[in-house]
Parts: C-alpha cells; structure tokens; sequence
C-alpha cells in the first residue's frame, strides 16, 4: 500500500474477508516508499535517499516533508529541494549533504526549516523574494554558505548552530524588518563576515553568540537595524 499522507498507515482499500472491507486511511502500517521526484503532498520519508541532480521539486503549497532524521545525499550538484511559487511549506528534522544548494525556496511565504542538518552543501538554505519564513532549531556544519535571505522580508532565524561554514555563516541581501536571535555562529574564518548584511532595514539582531570568527559582524549601506545582547568574541568584532 501506499502512504500519502505520511502519518505511517497505509491508504489503500484493505479486505478483511467479503463483508468487511477497512477504507479511509485505516489500512495497516506500511513504509513511505518516497522516492525523489515532485512532491505534492504532505511526505514522510523512511529510509536515506541518494540523488543525482535535484531531489525534491515542490509542486504544491501547504504540505510537509519530513524526512524522520533520514539523510538526503547529493552528488555536489543542484538541489535538494526545489520550491517555486509554493507557500506554507514545511521541511523538518531532515539530513541534507553535498548538494549546490540543499533547500532553494524562491518566492515561497511562510515556508519553515525546522529541526535539520546541513553538512557539506554549497549553500544550505537559500530564500529569495520570500516573506514571514522560518529557519529554527537547525545545524549549520562545514558548509560555503549557512543562511542566504534575498530580497526577503519578516524572515525569523531562532536557535540556530553555525559551525566552521567557510565563507559566510548568514547572509542578507536586501533582508529587512526580520528577527535574528539565540542562534550561535563560530568558525567562519572569511573576511566576509560570519554574519554579514548589505542594503538591509529595520531588522533585529539580538540575543546571538558569535565568537571565534575572523569577522563577527559586517553590515554595509544598511540603516535602522537594531543589535543589543550579543556575545562577540571574534578577531574583528
């Protein structure tokens, strides 16, 4: 049987006997079976999947994929996932290795990352043109890029680890009225700045621990951000 839903119980029609027949959703437990491809409805993964190429292409709003602490492997190439023009989506406790870019989410509002790992990616996770996103609770490991906000608006980044990402840990593009907070960012030995902002407004950068990078901090022709109780301790604060 199959499982759309992801909730672990199978869909199809299952007979008892002749005069009993089990329908909506109440078939016995059965695998996933999630394979990349499109996805266009709420997935649950049950075991790591290998991809050449991109993995997931996003085909509908308001669904969830989770990967159940699965990995989800690239070949160094493309990305993991892929969501266009699809809103509310949610991506949770998923491994993501060795891809261009693991989640490419380009005009996508109130889409969440929740509870991931990313090692060894280009870039981990990239918004562009999106409003009211998510990235909370997340592993950032031995990656180029950690976070890329583009053009991006009333994004929250909460309770994030950055670890020795070579060349910027958060990046802003054009990120204004957003909340980056209780994350902690180390490791990032660019001069680019581990946390690093330009033509950014009226966002607020608080709470953060950001300590043993070669730059901590690195705002350019941005105005009105607001940054109080942070922790720097780096080469060049």
């Amino acid at each position: 049987g199959t499982d759309s839903d992801g909730d672990g119980i199978g869909d199809s029609v299952y007979t008892i006997d002749d005069s009993n027949t089990f329908t909506n959703d109440t078939s016995p437990l059965v695998p996933s079976g999630v394979n990349c491809g499109v996805i266009a409805s709420t997935v649950s993964l049950s075991g790591n999947l290998s991809a050449n190429g991109t993995c997931f292409n996003v085909g509908a709003s308001d669904i969830i994929i989770n990967c159940n602490r699965f990995y989800v492997d690239g070949d160094g190439t493309d990305l993991g996932i892929n969501i266009t023009d699809f809103n509310n989506i949610t991506i949770q406790h998923c491994n993501f290795r060795y891809f261009s870019t693991a989640i490419m989410a380009n005009i996508s509002n109130l889409s969440t990352v929740y509870n991931s790992t990313f090692f060894g990616n280009n870039a981990s996770v990239n918004f562009t043109g999106s409003y009211f996103t998510n990235v909370t609770n997340n592993t950032f490991t031995n990656n180029t890029f950690g976070i890329y906000l583009n053009r991006t608006s009333n994004a929250t980044l909460y309770d994030n680890t950055f670890t020795n990402n070579g060349f910027s840990s958060i990046i802003g593009w054009s990120l204004n009225n957003s909340l980056i907070t209780s994350n902690r960012v180390s490791g990032t030995l660019n001069w680019t700045g581990a946390i690093k902002l330009n033509r950014s407004h009226g966002n607020t950068i608080t709470e953060n621990i950001i300590q043993g990078n070669s730059v901590g901090m690195n705002l350019t022709n941005s105005s009105n951000n607001t940054i109080y109780n942070n922790l720097f301790d780096n080469t060049i604060n």
